[in-house]
């Protein structure tokens, strides 16, 4: 369960008025969401723990309304701090193959996509470790060091009406 993040998303929405804006809880693989229903999909640090990415993309394609956008942000494989940080924890190994590198070319299928880099933190800064991070966003807010950033963004536009079918991953291995 994700309590407390939706219940913080939920405040937020309160807090800004938003009338448009909902917090649903669900699997990735089965949205329950009507038919092209939603504008926008946002996830953060998602897409590398999903175990059937082509299923999870699918639905997101599904819920979509033709000219809906999708925004990830993952975390990039690339940076030396968050290769490590992954490839000590198994469990976050999927990263190595659902990655920047691998999940645009799977959502070019349905979507115009844009991948740019950002340095946003979820980590909490102090008085130490301020100075550090701003010169890293510094750093590699130059190309070609912004391919070394903490996070690579997706911005993903649907582009067709129809909904985008995709076997499970444990029917169509090989099929990436």
């Amino acid at each position: 369960s994700c309590g407390p993040m939706l219940e913080q998303a939920q405040e937020l929405i309160r807090e800004k008025q938003l009338d448009n804006c909902q917090v649903v809880e669900c699997s990735a693989h089965d949205l329950s969401l009507a038919d092209e229903s939603v504008d926008v999909v946002l996830s953060w640090d998602f897409l590398h723990h999903v175990a059937d990415l082509p299923r999870a993309l699918a639905e997101i394609d599904r819920v979509l309304k033709p000219g809906g956008r999708f925004v990830a942000m993952e975390p990039n494989v690339l940076n030396p701090s968050i290769f490590w940080y992954h490839l000590r924890r198994r469990w976050e190994w999927r990263l190595f193959t659902q990655n920047q590198f691998r999940v645009p070319r799977m959502l070019r299928q349905k979507f115009d996509v844009q991948v740019s880099y950002d340095n946003t933190i979820i980590s909490f800064l102090n008085d130490r470790t301020w100075p550090l991070w701003r010169a890293i966003d510094w750093t590699t807010s130059l190309a070609p060091l912004n391919r070394i950033s903490f996070r690579y963004v997706l911005n993903c536009v649907k582009t067709t009406e129809s909904v985008c079918s995709v076997e499970p991953a444990s029917q169509s291995a090989g099929s990436i």
